[in-house]
């Protein structure tokens, strides 16, 4: 099994050999060096410490653009998950490892391109730093007459069996609008993107396994303004979470506000830069 697994990821590699190498744009951004840490801070109604919740490590290309970020979550005092992400400088995701102080790696996600656009992914789980599962995903994308983009259909497979299916419809500025994941023939999701203008306004997220509607508010700069949580009872929706957030000049999250229903119970959130001396 190991060696058809080894087959496959080199016929992947080969596929993809005229584009640059993921290997080398990792290289490249590691070699950046400015890098921002930010921690993420729970805080009393008047300002006091409670408790660092994460610690974001984030670098930017010379356009500005996030191609790195190392986002660690404490459990406790002593435990943590950490996932480490590289970007293109289009913001699309290439590569990311996941891994725990008890578990040690967990999974890679990895993805090649081919003529400027997404062909191939991988996703690996792994069980005591070995290989336990392995997922292909492939990329089908389907243009209109005019040759804009439509429609991309991204497919799931594990030893030839098809896991699922994702289908994302765009508008004619090749921007999504409608987004379906589909495993055996029952639609497990739905996404909804409105826009005002150019700009995306409004994102709908609805889980039919867990009967949750995750509704996202953007502003006028496409910066994230709150986040609706609501669980479907019939016809009805109630909520059970609301998060609102401040951002600065460049879109980043300085303070996020939780109530959670019916309880009423507020949280406040930080995200604080150490200064340097």
């Amino acid at each position: 099994m190991k060696i058809i697994k080894s087959l496959l990821l080199i016929l992947i590699l080969s596929s993809c050999k005229n584009e640059i190498k993921n290997s080398d744009l990792i290289n490249e951004i590691k070699n950046l060096k400015n890098i921002a840490t930010i921690y993420e801070i729970e805080i009393d109604s008047v300002g006091n410490f409670l408790d660092t919740l994460s610690i974001r490590k984030i670098k930017k290309n010379r356009e500005g653009v996030e191609v790195y970020k190392k986002y660690k979550i404490f459990v406790d005092e002593e435990s943590f998950y950490e996932t480490t992400n590289y970007f293109r400088d289009n913001s699309e995701l290439f590569y990311s490892a996941m891994k725990s102080s008890e578990y040690g790696l967990i999974s890679t996600f990895e993805s090649w391109y081919k003529e400027n656009k997404i062909e191939k992914g991988i996703f690996i789980n792994y069980k005591k730093e070995e290989i336990k599962d392995t997922i292909f995903s492939n990329y089908e994308y389907h243009y209109a007459l005019n040759g804009v983009l439509n429609k991309l259909i991204i497919t799931s497979e594990q030893n030839d069996t098809i896991l699922s299916k994702e289908l994302i419809l765009y508008n004619e500025q090749e921007k999504p609008i409608k987004e379906f994941i589909i495993s055996d023939k029952d639609t497990l999701s739905k996404t909804i993107y409105a826009y005002n203008g150019e700009v995306m306004s409004k994102k709908i997220i609805e889980d039919f396994n867990d009967k949750s509607v995750d509704i996202i508010k953007y502003n006028d700069k496409n910066f994230i303004s709150s986040e609706e949580i609501y669980i479907r009872n019939q016809d009805s929706l109630i909520q059970i979470e609301q998060y609102n957030f401040e951002v600065n000049s460049n879109g980043d999250i300085t303070k996020k506000t939780l109530t959670k229903y019916p309880e009423n119970i507020k949280k406040t959130i930080i995200y604080k830069t150490p200064t340097v001396p």
